[in-house]
Protein backbone atom coordinates (compact mmCIF):
# COMPACT_ATOMS: atom_id res chain seq x y z
CA UNK A 1 0.00 0.00 0.00
CA UNK A 2 1.11 3.62 -1.19
CA UNK A 3 -0.19 5.79 1.95
CA UNK A 4 0.92 9.32 1.64
CA UNK A 5 0.20 12.85 1.56
CA UNK A 6 -0.97 13.99 -2.10
CA UNK A 7 0.69 17.33 -1.58
CA UNK A 8 4.13 15.97 -0.66
CA UNK A 9 5.98 13.56 -3.36
CA UNK A 10 7.65 12.15 -0.48
CA UNK A 11 -4.72 3.62 43.69
CA UNK A 12 -6.58 2.20 45.87
CA UNK A 13 -5.76 -0.14 48.45
CA UNK A 14 -8.12 -0.97 51.22
CA UNK A 15 -11.27 -3.09 50.09
CA UNK A 16 -14.15 -0.61 50.61
CA UNK A 17 -12.32 2.24 48.45
CA UNK A 18 -11.71 -0.07 45.48
CA UNK A 19 -15.40 -0.48 46.17
CA UNK A 20 -16.56 2.61 45.68
CA UNK A 21 -13.89 3.63 43.38
CA UNK A 22 -15.42 1.02 40.87
CA UNK A 23 -18.44 1.76 41.87
CA UNK A 24 -18.43 4.98 40.72
CA UNK A 25 -16.92 4.24 36.46
CA UNK A 26 -19.94 1.97 36.82
CA UNK A 27 -22.22 5.16 37.56
CA UNK A 28 -20.47 6.50 34.95
CA UNK A 29 -20.68 3.90 32.39
CA UNK A 30 -16.64 3.79 31.51
CA UNK A 31 -13.89 1.29 30.97
CA UNK A 32 -10.51 2.64 33.01
CA UNK A 33 -7.20 1.59 32.42
CA UNK A 34 -4.68 3.16 34.78
CA UNK A 35 -1.17 1.99 35.74
CA UNK A 36 0.27 3.20 39.26
CA UNK A 37 0.03 0.63 42.36
CA UNK A 38 -3.93 0.04 43.64
CA UNK A 39 -4.48 1.33 39.97
CA UNK A 40 -7.34 -0.66 38.51
CA UNK A 41 -8.35 -1.96 34.44
CA UNK A 42 -12.10 -2.51 34.63
CA UNK A 43 -14.32 -4.45 32.66
CA UNK A 44 -18.49 -3.56 33.29
CA UNK A 45 -20.64 -6.40 32.11
CA UNK A 46 -22.92 -5.17 29.03
CA UNK A 47 -26.07 -3.02 29.72
CA UNK A 48 -29.03 -5.64 31.51
CA UNK A 49 -25.88 -7.60 32.78
CA UNK A 50 -24.89 -5.02 34.77
CA UNK A 51 -24.43 -6.54 38.43
CA UNK A 52 -20.59 -7.90 37.48
CA UNK A 53 -17.41 -5.67 37.35
CA UNK A 54 -14.24 -7.19 36.41
CA UNK A 55 -11.05 -4.84 37.00
CA UNK A 56 -7.88 -5.68 37.92
CA UNK A 57 -5.76 -4.62 41.13
CA UNK A 58 -2.40 -3.55 41.70
CA UNK A 59 -0.44 -5.02 45.02
CA UNK A 60 1.14 -2.09 47.06
CA UNK A 61 4.69 -3.07 47.34
CA UNK A 62 4.83 -0.33 50.26
CA UNK A 63 2.34 -2.34 52.28
CA UNK A 64 3.80 -5.85 51.27
CA UNK A 65 0.46 -6.47 49.61
CA UNK A 66 0.13 -10.28 47.97
CA UNK A 67 -3.13 -10.70 46.94
CA UNK A 68 -2.23 -13.84 44.75
CA UNK A 69 -0.36 -15.27 47.31
CA UNK A 70 2.94 -15.47 45.33
CA UNK A 71 5.23 -13.77 47.76
CA UNK A 72 6.03 -10.74 46.21
CA UNK A 73 4.01 -7.51 45.54
CA UNK A 74 3.49 -5.61 42.18
CA UNK A 75 0.92 -8.32 40.18
CA UNK A 76 -1.99 -7.06 38.87
CA UNK A 77 -4.59 -9.82 40.39
CA UNK A 78 -8.06 -10.35 38.95
CA UNK A 79 -11.15 -8.91 41.19
CA UNK A 80 -14.79 -8.76 41.03
CA UNK A 81 -17.26 -6.59 42.01
CA UNK A 82 -20.53 -7.51 42.64
CA UNK A 83 -22.78 -3.84 42.40
CA UNK A 84 -25.79 -5.65 43.45
CA UNK A 85 -24.12 -6.81 47.12
CA UNK A 86 -21.00 -4.59 47.00
CA UNK A 87 -18.78 -6.72 47.80
CA UNK A 88 -15.50 -7.65 45.69
CA UNK A 89 -13.91 -11.02 45.56
CA UNK A 90 -10.44 -11.22 45.17
CA UNK A 91 -9.72 -14.58 42.64
CA UNK A 92 -6.52 -14.48 43.77
CA UNK A 93 -4.75 -14.78 40.27
CA UNK A 94 -2.24 -12.83 37.60
CA UNK A 95 -4.06 -12.77 34.03
CA UNK A 96 -1.94 -12.75 31.13
CA UNK A 97 -1.66 -9.85 29.10
CA UNK A 98 -1.44 -8.75 25.53
CA UNK A 99 0.06 -6.26 23.81
CA UNK A 100 1.78 -3.57 25.47
CA UNK A 101 0.30 -4.76 28.61
CA UNK A 102 -2.94 -4.74 28.31
CA UNK A 103 -4.77 -7.25 30.52
CA UNK A 104 -6.51 -9.95 29.01
CA UNK A 105 -9.86 -11.71 30.61
CA UNK A 106 -13.85 -11.11 29.36
CA UNK A 107 -16.93 -10.95 30.69
CA UNK A 108 -19.79 -12.57 29.44
CA UNK A 109 -22.76 -12.67 31.74
CA UNK A 110 -22.02 -14.60 35.45
CA UNK A 111 -18.35 -15.88 33.76
CA UNK A 112 -15.07 -14.57 33.72
CA UNK A 113 -12.54 -15.99 31.36
CA UNK A 114 -9.23 -15.26 31.30
CA UNK A 115 -5.82 -16.89 30.59
CA UNK A 116 -3.40 -17.15 33.97
CA UNK A 117 0.17 -16.54 33.28
CA UNK A 118 2.57 -18.82 34.65
CA UNK A 119 5.59 -16.73 35.39
CA UNK A 120 3.60 -14.18 37.56
CA UNK A 121 1.29 -16.30 39.38
CA UNK A 122 4.37 -18.59 40.26
CA UNK A 123 2.92 -22.26 39.29
CA UNK A 124 2.88 -25.17 36.56
CA UNK A 125 -0.59 -24.34 36.11
CA UNK A 126 -1.04 -26.92 32.78
CA UNK A 127 1.68 -29.42 34.15
CA UNK A 128 4.01 -29.08 31.66
CA UNK A 129 7.06 -28.81 33.88
CA UNK A 130 7.26 -25.04 32.88
CA UNK A 131 5.89 -21.80 34.00
CA UNK A 132 6.20 -20.01 30.46
CA UNK A 133 2.51 -20.45 29.14
CA UNK A 134 -0.82 -18.56 29.30
CA UNK A 135 -3.37 -21.61 30.61
CA UNK A 136 -6.65 -20.69 30.16
CA UNK A 137 -9.34 -20.40 33.48
CA UNK A 138 -12.85 -19.92 34.30
CA UNK A 139 -14.86 -18.06 36.52
CA UNK A 140 -18.72 -18.67 37.56
CA UNK A 141 -19.51 -15.77 39.54
CA UNK A 142 -23.33 -17.42 40.01
CA UNK A 143 -21.30 -20.21 42.06
CA UNK A 144 -18.00 -18.58 43.26
CA UNK A 145 -16.07 -21.57 41.73
CA UNK A 146 -12.95 -21.21 39.36
CA UNK A 147 -12.04 -24.06 36.89
CA UNK A 148 -8.54 -24.57 35.79
CA UNK A 149 -9.10 -25.70 32.36
CA UNK A 150 -5.24 -26.64 32.29
CA UNK A 151 -4.32 -26.02 29.02
CA UNK A 152 -2.22 -23.00 27.61
CA UNK A 153 -4.04 -20.57 25.19
CA UNK A 154 -2.92 -18.70 22.20
CA UNK A 155 -4.28 -15.05 23.97
CA UNK A 156 -5.49 -13.77 20.91
CA UNK A 157 -7.69 -17.37 19.62
CA UNK A 158 -10.16 -16.24 22.76
CA UNK A 159 -13.96 -16.07 21.91
CA UNK A 160 -16.75 -16.50 24.30
CA UNK A 161 -20.86 -17.25 23.88
CA UNK A 162 -22.78 -17.98 26.42
CA UNK A 163 -21.36 -21.21 28.01
CA UNK A 164 -19.53 -22.13 25.41
CA UNK A 165 -15.80 -20.97 25.28
CA UNK A 166 -13.84 -21.62 22.24
CA UNK A 167 -9.82 -20.91 22.07
CA UNK A 168 -6.84 -21.89 20.52
CA UNK A 169 -3.98 -24.45 21.78
CA UNK A 170 -0.20 -24.19 20.61
CA UNK A 171 1.31 -27.41 20.77
CA UNK A 172 4.61 -25.94 21.90
CA UNK A 173 3.25 -24.62 25.06
CA UNK A 174 1.50 -28.11 25.79
CA UNK A 175 4.57 -30.38 26.35
CA UNK A 176 5.46 -30.34 22.82
CA UNK A 177 1.75 -32.74 22.65
CA UNK A 178 1.07 -33.51 19.23
CA UNK A 179 -2.78 -32.40 19.06
CA UNK A 180 -4.12 -32.25 16.08
CA UNK A 181 -2.50 -35.65 14.74
CA UNK A 182 -0.25 -34.72 12.34
CA UNK A 183 2.91 -35.64 13.50
CA UNK A 184 4.21 -32.22 14.77
CA UNK A 185 4.69 -30.23 17.76
CA UNK A 186 3.87 -26.51 15.87
CA UNK A 187 0.12 -25.88 15.23
CA UNK A 188 -2.26 -23.99 17.28
CA UNK A 189 -5.17 -26.43 17.73
CA UNK A 190 -8.90 -25.50 18.23
CA UNK A 191 -10.55 -26.39 21.48
CA UNK A 192 -13.84 -26.15 23.39
CA UNK A 193 -15.04 -25.40 26.82
CA UNK A 194 -18.45 -25.97 28.00
CA UNK A 195 -18.80 -23.83 31.29
CA UNK A 196 -22.20 -25.67 32.29
CA UNK A 197 -20.98 -29.17 31.89
CA UNK A 198 -17.02 -28.37 32.34
CA UNK A 199 -16.42 -30.89 29.39
CA UNK A 200 -12.87 -29.97 27.56
CA UNK A 201 -13.11 -31.14 23.67
CA UNK A 202 -10.59 -30.88 21.37
CA UNK A 203 -11.44 -30.41 17.73
CA UNK A 204 -8.55 -31.42 16.26
CA UNK A 205 -7.84 -28.24 13.74
CA UNK A 206 -4.95 -26.57 13.23
CA UNK A 207 -6.52 -22.83 12.80
CA UNK A 208 -5.61 -19.30 11.72
CA UNK A 209 -5.54 -16.35 13.75
CA UNK A 210 -9.37 -15.72 13.83
CA UNK A 211 -11.85 -17.74 15.86
CA UNK A 212 -15.78 -16.45 15.93
CA UNK A 213 -18.92 -17.36 18.07
CA UNK A 214 -22.09 -16.31 16.94
CA UNK A 215 -25.40 -17.91 19.01
CA UNK A 216 -24.39 -21.67 18.82
CA UNK A 217 -21.83 -21.82 15.73
CA UNK A 218 -18.51 -21.43 16.00
CA UNK A 219 -16.39 -20.29 12.59
CA UNK A 220 -12.99 -20.80 12.09
CA UNK A 221 -10.13 -21.21 9.21
CA UNK A 222 -8.23 -24.18 9.06
CA UNK A 223 -4.53 -24.40 7.52
CA UNK A 224 -3.98 -27.34 4.92
CA UNK A 225 -0.45 -27.37 5.58
CA UNK A 226 -0.60 -27.44 9.33
CA UNK A 227 -3.33 -30.40 9.07
CA UNK A 228 -0.99 -33.38 8.22
CA UNK A 229 -1.36 -31.73 4.71
CA UNK A 230 -4.91 -32.53 3.54
CA UNK A 231 -6.46 -30.83 0.58
CA UNK A 232 -9.57 -29.37 2.10
CA UNK A 233 -11.01 -27.74 -0.39
CA UNK A 234 -10.12 -30.04 -2.99
CA UNK A 235 -8.08 -27.71 -5.52
CA UNK A 236 -4.94 -29.58 -5.87
CA UNK A 237 -2.70 -28.17 -3.41
CA UNK A 238 -2.45 -27.54 0.38
CA UNK A 239 -1.66 -24.08 0.49
CA UNK A 240 -5.02 -22.78 1.86
CA UNK A 241 -6.70 -22.17 5.01
CA UNK A 242 -10.06 -23.41 4.81
CA UNK A 243 -13.31 -22.34 6.15
CA UNK A 244 -15.05 -24.23 8.63
CA UNK A 245 -17.94 -24.60 11.26
CA UNK A 246 -18.35 -26.18 14.39
CA UNK A 247 -22.27 -26.74 15.99
CA UNK A 248 -21.78 -27.64 19.36
CA UNK A 249 -25.65 -28.63 20.09
CA UNK A 250 -25.02 -31.47 17.73
CA UNK A 251 -21.45 -32.16 17.27
CA UNK A 252 -21.38 -31.38 13.67
CA UNK A 253 -18.55 -30.40 11.95
CA UNK A 254 -18.93 -28.56 8.59
CA UNK A 255 -15.90 -28.31 6.01
CA UNK A 256 -17.56 -25.41 3.68
CA UNK A 257 -14.90 -25.87 0.92
CA UNK A 258 -14.61 -22.40 0.72
CA UNK A 259 -10.58 -21.05 1.08
CA UNK A 260 -9.96 -17.39 1.81
CA UNK A 261 -8.11 -15.29 3.96
CA UNK A 262 -8.35 -15.40 7.89
CA UNK A 263 -9.56 -11.70 7.90
CA UNK A 264 -12.77 -12.51 6.15
CA UNK A 265 -14.43 -13.28 9.83
CA UNK A 266 -14.08 -9.86 10.58
CA UNK A 267 -16.40 -8.82 8.28
CA UNK A 268 -20.46 -9.11 9.48
CA UNK A 269 -21.38 -10.25 6.54
CA UNK A 270 -19.68 -13.56 6.48
CA UNK A 271 -20.35 -14.50 9.84
CA UNK A 272 -24.14 -13.87 8.96
CA UNK A 273 -23.76 -16.06 5.81
CA UNK A 274 -22.34 -18.79 7.46
CA UNK A 275 -25.15 -18.89 9.93
CA UNK A 276 -27.67 -17.98 7.34
CA UNK A 277 -25.98 -21.20 5.44
CA UNK A 278 -25.64 -18.60 2.38
CA UNK A 279 -21.89 -18.50 2.55
CA UNK A 280 -20.44 -18.29 -0.99
CA UNK A 281 -17.15 -17.46 -2.84
CA UNK A 282 -18.71 -14.16 -3.79
CA UNK A 283 -19.33 -13.35 -0.47
CA UNK A 284 -15.71 -14.32 0.99
CA UNK A 285 -14.03 -12.52 -1.80
CA UNK A 286 -15.59 -8.88 -1.57
CA UNK A 287 -14.83 -9.49 2.47
CA UNK A 288 -11.44 -9.92 1.89
CA UNK A 289 -11.60 -7.32 -0.70
CA UNK A 290 -12.34 -4.98 1.92
CA UNK A 291 -10.19 -6.52 4.68
CA UNK A 292 -7.21 -6.45 2.75
CA UNK A 293 -5.64 -3.38 1.76
CA UNK A 294 -5.23 -3.00 -2.50
CA UNK A 295 -1.81 -2.51 -3.94
CA UNK A 296 -1.25 0.66 -4.23
CA UNK A 297 -4.12 1.91 -2.47
CA UNK A 298 -3.43 6.07 -2.12
CA UNK A 299 -5.19 7.98 0.41
CA UNK A 300 -4.83 11.73 0.53
CA UNK A 301 -4.15 12.96 4.07
CA UNK A 302 -5.32 17.40 4.50
CA UNK A 303 -6.19 19.48 7.08
CA UNK A 304 -7.16 23.16 7.74
CA UNK A 305 -9.65 23.23 4.06
CA UNK A 306 -11.65 26.31 4.02
CA UNK A 307 -14.05 27.13 1.54
CA UNK A 308 -13.10 28.65 -1.90
CA UNK A 309 -10.96 27.93 -4.90
CA UNK A 310 -7.96 27.13 -2.98
CA UNK A 311 -9.54 24.15 -1.58
CA UNK A 312 -10.90 23.34 -4.85
CA UNK A 313 -7.84 23.55 -6.15
CA UNK A 314 -6.68 20.64 -3.32
CA UNK A 315 -9.57 18.75 -4.22
CA UNK A 316 -9.17 18.65 -7.90
CA UNK A 317 -5.19 17.85 -7.11
CA UNK A 318 -6.21 14.97 -5.01
CA UNK A 319 -8.31 13.52 -7.73
CA UNK A 320 -5.62 13.95 -10.46
CA UNK A 321 -3.15 11.84 -7.88
CA UNK A 322 -5.66 9.10 -8.21
CA UNK A 323 -6.14 9.10 -3.90
CA UNK A 324 -9.07 6.37 -2.94
CA UNK A 325 -10.00 8.00 -0.06
CA UNK A 326 -9.45 11.29 2.28
CA UNK A 327 -8.34 11.50 5.66
CA UNK A 328 -9.33 15.01 6.56
CA UNK A 329 -7.87 15.70 9.80
CA UNK A 330 -9.93 18.66 11.24
CA UNK A 331 -10.83 22.03 10.47
CA UNK A 332 -13.34 22.12 7.17
CA UNK A 333 -14.75 25.14 6.10
CA UNK A 334 -13.93 27.37 8.48
CA UNK A 335 -17.83 29.31 8.48
CA UNK A 336 -21.28 27.69 9.10
CA UNK A 337 -21.38 26.97 5.12
CA UNK A 338 -21.45 23.09 5.97
CA UNK A 339 -24.12 22.42 2.90
CA UNK A 340 -21.53 24.08 0.32
CA UNK A 341 -18.36 22.40 1.85
CA UNK A 342 -20.02 19.34 1.15
CA UNK A 343 -20.97 20.22 -2.37
CA UNK A 344 -17.82 21.14 -2.87
CA UNK A 345 -16.83 17.82 -2.20
CA UNK A 346 -19.32 16.46 -4.12
CA UNK A 347 -18.87 18.39 -7.22
CA UNK A 348 -14.99 17.63 -7.45
CA UNK A 349 -14.83 13.76 -6.20
CA UNK A 350 -18.14 12.92 -5.73
CA UNK A 351 -21.35 12.53 -3.45
CA UNK A 352 -19.91 8.44 -2.74
CA UNK A 353 -16.37 9.23 -2.60
CA UNK A 354 -14.80 7.94 1.17
CA UNK A 355 -14.69 11.10 2.70
CA UNK A 356 -13.47 10.98 6.04
CA UNK A 357 -12.93 13.55 9.10
CA UNK A 358 -11.92 14.43 12.76
CA UNK A 359 -13.08 17.63 14.22
CA UNK A 360 -11.07 20.63 14.50
CA UNK A 361 -10.82 23.77 16.48
CA UNK A 362 -12.86 25.60 14.21
CA UNK A 363 -15.62 22.44 13.34
CA UNK A 364 -16.59 22.28 17.48
CA UNK A 365 -19.43 24.54 17.45
CA UNK A 366 -20.82 22.85 14.16
CA UNK A 367 -19.81 19.10 14.20
CA UNK A 368 -23.26 17.90 15.07
CA UNK A 369 -24.03 19.58 11.48
CA UNK A 370 -20.91 18.03 9.70
CA UNK A 371 -21.69 14.77 11.35
CA UNK A 372 -25.05 14.49 9.32
CA UNK A 373 -23.34 15.39 6.16
CA UNK A 374 -19.97 12.93 7.22
CA UNK A 375 -22.43 10.48 7.89
CA UNK A 376 -24.94 10.63 4.82
CA UNK A 377 -21.53 10.25 2.57
CA UNK A 378 -20.44 7.13 4.46
CA UNK A 379 -23.14 5.08 4.38
CA UNK A 380 -23.11 5.56 0.30
CA UNK A 381 -19.15 3.58 0.28
CA UNK A 382 -19.32 -0.20 0.72
CA UNK A 383 -17.41 -1.85 3.06
CA UNK A 384 -17.08 1.50 4.98
CA UNK A 385 -18.21 1.27 8.39
CA UNK A 386 -17.50 3.15 11.96
CA UNK A 387 -18.38 2.60 15.70
CA UNK A 388 -19.19 5.66 17.17
CA UNK A 389 -21.59 6.44 14.65
CA UNK A 390 -23.16 8.83 14.10
CA UNK A 391 -23.21 10.70 17.74
CA UNK A 392 -18.79 10.17 18.11
CA UNK A 393 -18.05 10.03 14.37
CA UNK A 394 -14.67 12.27 14.07
CA UNK A 395 -14.40 12.47 17.78
CA UNK A 396 -14.26 9.08 19.42
CA UNK A 397 -14.56 6.56 16.52
CA UNK A 398 -13.12 4.01 15.23
CA UNK A 399 -13.71 3.23 11.00
CA UNK A 400 -12.21 0.58 8.47
CA UNK A 401 -12.34 0.65 4.75
CA UNK A 402 -10.22 -1.10 2.29
CA UNK A 403 -8.31 -3.47 4.96
CA UNK A 404 -7.36 0.16 6.69
CA UNK A 405 -8.30 0.87 10.24
CA UNK A 406 -8.33 4.40 10.97
CA UNK A 407 -9.42 6.44 14.57
CA UNK A 408 -10.78 9.63 13.84
CA UNK A 409 -10.58 11.47 17.53
CA UNK A 410 -11.02 14.86 18.67
CA UNK A 411 -8.24 14.84 21.35
CA UNK A 412 -6.82 18.25 22.35
CA UNK A 413 -9.34 19.27 20.35
CA UNK A 414 -13.05 20.01 21.33
CA UNK A 415 -14.30 21.93 24.11
CA UNK A 416 -16.22 20.03 27.18
CA UNK A 417 -14.99 16.41 28.16
CA UNK A 418 -12.77 15.10 25.37
CA UNK A 419 -11.26 11.58 24.69
CA UNK A 420 -8.68 10.18 26.20
CA UNK A 421 -5.89 7.85 25.47
CA UNK A 422 -7.36 4.76 26.66
CA UNK A 423 -9.77 4.67 24.04
CA UNK A 424 -7.19 5.08 20.86
CA UNK A 425 -5.03 2.04 22.91
CA UNK A 426 -7.67 -0.11 23.54
CA UNK A 427 -8.97 0.24 20.00
CA UNK A 428 -5.66 -0.56 18.42
CA UNK A 429 -5.09 -3.54 20.56
CA UNK A 430 -8.23 -5.63 19.32
CA UNK A 431 -7.74 -4.46 15.95
CA UNK A 432 -5.49 -6.78 13.70
CA UNK A 433 -5.65 -4.53 10.59
CA UNK A 434 -1.85 -4.44 8.94
CA UNK A 435 -2.01 -0.54 8.57
CA UNK A 436 -3.75 1.64 11.18
CA UNK A 437 -3.98 5.32 11.18
CA UNK A 438 -4.45 7.79 14.18
CA UNK A 439 -6.12 10.84 12.97
CA UNK A 440 -6.78 14.34 15.24
CA UNK A 441 -6.60 17.82 14.65
CA UNK A 442 -4.11 19.71 16.88
CA UNK A 443 -0.88 18.43 17.47
CA UNK A 444 2.38 18.86 20.50
CA UNK A 445 5.03 21.94 19.64
CA UNK A 446 7.61 19.53 19.21
CA UNK A 447 5.64 17.63 16.08
CA UNK A 448 5.06 20.89 13.72
CA UNK A 449 7.26 23.37 12.44
CA UNK A 450 4.86 26.57 12.81
CA UNK A 451 4.14 28.61 16.16
CA UNK A 452 1.30 26.13 17.53
CA UNK A 453 1.39 25.34 21.01
CA UNK A 454 0.82 21.80 22.80
CA UNK A 455 -2.15 20.48 23.13
CA UNK A 456 -3.41 16.97 23.10
CA UNK A 457 -0.29 15.62 25.42
CA UNK A 458 2.20 12.86 24.89
CA UNK A 459 0.07 9.67 26.03
CA UNK A 460 -2.69 9.64 22.52
CA UNK A 461 1.38 9.69 20.20
CA UNK A 462 2.68 7.06 22.39
CA UNK A 463 -0.32 4.74 22.28
CA UNK A 464 -0.56 4.86 18.50
CA UNK A 465 3.40 4.63 18.74
CA UNK A 466 3.12 1.41 20.54
CA UNK A 467 0.02 0.39 18.41
CA UNK A 468 1.73 0.61 15.26
CA UNK A 469 0.33 3.68 14.06
CA UNK A 470 0.60 6.12 11.72
CA UNK A 471 -0.08 9.35 13.46
CA UNK A 472 -2.03 12.20 10.99
CA UNK A 473 -2.29 15.70 12.10
CA UNK A 474 -2.66 19.07 11.06
CA UNK A 475 -3.80 22.92 12.68
CA UNK A 476 -0.38 24.26 11.87
CA UNK A 477 -0.85 25.35 7.67
CA UNK A 478 2.42 23.94 6.61
CA UNK A 479 3.87 20.55 5.91
CA UNK A 480 6.19 18.65 8.12
CA UNK A 481 7.04 14.74 8.69
CA UNK A 482 9.39 13.36 11.65
CA UNK A 483 11.68 10.26 10.93
CA UNK A 484 10.76 6.86 12.30
CA UNK A 485 10.60 7.29 15.69
CA UNK A 486 10.53 4.90 18.84
CA UNK A 487 9.74 7.79 21.12
CA UNK A 488 7.39 10.68 20.07
CA UNK A 489 7.71 12.44 23.61
CA UNK A 490 11.61 12.42 23.44
CA UNK A 491 12.23 12.41 19.76
CA UNK A 492 14.00 9.32 19.50
CA UNK A 493 14.97 8.07 16.02
CA UNK A 494 14.56 4.46 15.49
CA UNK A 495 18.43 3.26 15.26
CA UNK A 496 17.14 0.43 13.06
CA UNK A 497 15.57 2.83 10.94
CA UNK A 498 17.51 6.17 10.95
CA UNK A 499 16.76 7.21 7.19
CA UNK A 500 15.51 11.00 6.25
CA UNK A 501 13.57 9.86 2.93
CA UNK A 502 12.40 6.40 3.83
CA UNK A 503 9.96 5.51 7.25
CA UNK A 504 8.95 2.42 8.29
CA UNK A 505 5.56 1.85 10.96
CA UNK A 506 5.63 -1.16 13.22
CA UNK A 507 4.34 -1.78 16.92
CA UNK A 508 6.53 0.50 18.78
CA UNK A 509 7.81 2.65 15.84
CA UNK A 510 6.32 5.20 13.57
CA UNK A 511 6.12 8.51 12.00
CA UNK A 512 4.36 12.23 12.15
CA UNK A 513 3.54 13.97 9.92
CA UNK A 514 1.18 17.49 9.87
CA UNK A 515 -0.56 17.68 6.29
CA UNK A 516 -2.39 21.48 7.37
CA UNK A 517 -2.43 22.80 3.31
CA UNK A 518 -6.15 21.94 2.77
CA UNK A 519 -6.42 25.73 0.95
CA UNK A 520 -7.22 27.16 4.44
CA UNK A 521 -3.51 29.62 4.01
CA UNK A 522 0.11 28.67 3.82
CA UNK A 523 2.37 29.42 7.38
CA UNK A 524 6.15 30.05 7.71
CA UNK A 525 8.09 27.81 9.06
CA UNK A 526 9.41 28.96 12.52
CA UNK A 527 11.27 26.18 14.04
CA UNK A 528 14.18 23.83 12.67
Amino acid sequence: MSVQSVLTTHTVMQASRRVLTVLFLLILGVVVSVTPAGSQQAKVSEPGEGRWVAYTATEDPQVAEDLNGDGDSGDRVLQLLDTWRGTVFNLGLVPSTGREGGDIFLLEGDLLIFPVRESLQGMDLNFDGDLSDDVLHVFDAATGSTTNVALAVAVGLLEVEGNWVAFGVPESSQAGTDLNGDGDASDTVLHLFDAASGRITNLGFAIGSRLRIDGDLLTFMVIEAAQAGIDLNRDGDTRDSVLHTFDPTNGLTTNTGLATHDKALDHPAVIKAVADGTVSEQILALAVSQAITPADFKVAFIADQNNGSNAVAVLELIRDEGAAMVLHQGDLAYDSNIIGWDQMITDVLGADFPYFASVGNHDDQDWPEYQQVLSARLALVPGASCSGFPVDLGIQSSCTYQGLFFILSGVGTIDGPEPDFEYIRDELAIDNSTWSICSWHKNQREMQIGGKSSAPGWAVYEECRIGGAIIATGHEHSYSRTRTLTSTELQIVDPDWPEVGEVRVAEGATFVFVSGLGGGSIRDQERC
